[in-house]
């Protein structure tokens, strides 16, 4: 009895080390995708300001960010109020804020967003003081969300697994009954 047991074992372990390799590409697929979905959503100005700026000044830009906005001292700014040329704006953002004498809260991101980018995103910013009636939270024109499949695989596989357990053991029971 011992050694058919050991090969139900082997058995049952080869089945889960089976079931492991799709969900490892299936993982891969969905950090291709996550990536794909980064670069799309950083490729408008709208986005790079939600991805950088929106946490402290809010999606809105009044302000009032979703992280610490109420307990920084002093709050962000209100960029809707800005009154400022590009230039200066890009140099805020390419210098942090404490290089232009300005709170120390406000980071430089000269390092980590390239300089189109920076460019693109400062005349984002500048746009917002001018337009108050122009939606800012809407995603750009023709964009489509990303949509993540469902993941059937994973599911088949666990059911597959979850059966061939309950076969195992149902076999090793019904086994008890006839050894005495």
């Amino acid at each position: 009895m011992k050694p058919l047991a050991r090969c139900r074992g082997m058995v049952a372990l080869a089945l889960v080390a089976a079931a492991c390799v799709p969900q490892v590409a299936m993982a891969q697929e969905l950090i291709n995708r996550r990536d794909q979905a980064q670069e799309a959503f950083l490729a408008t100005p709208q986005g790079i300001y939600r991805h950088y700026c929106a946490h402290c000044h809010g999606d809105d830009a009044e302000g009032d960010g979703r992280l610490w906005a109420t307990e920084l001292s002093p709050s962000p700014a209100d960029l809707t109020a800005l009154k400022a040329d590009k230039e200066y704006v890009i140099a805020v953002i390419r210098d942090g804020s404490a290089a232009h004498g300005k709170s120390n809260l406000c980071p430089p991101w000269g390092r980590t967003i390239s300089a189109e980018n920076v460019e693109r995103l400062a005349q984002y910013v500048v746009s917002l003081g001018g337009e108050t009636s122009q939606p800012r939270s809407s995603p750009a024109a023709g964009a489509e969300p990303v949509r993540e499949p469902f993941a059937w695989l994973l599911v088949a596989v666990l059911l597959t697994e979850i059966l061939v357990l309950w076969r195992l053991l149902r076999h090793k029971k019904e086994g008890s009954k006839l050894v005495p």
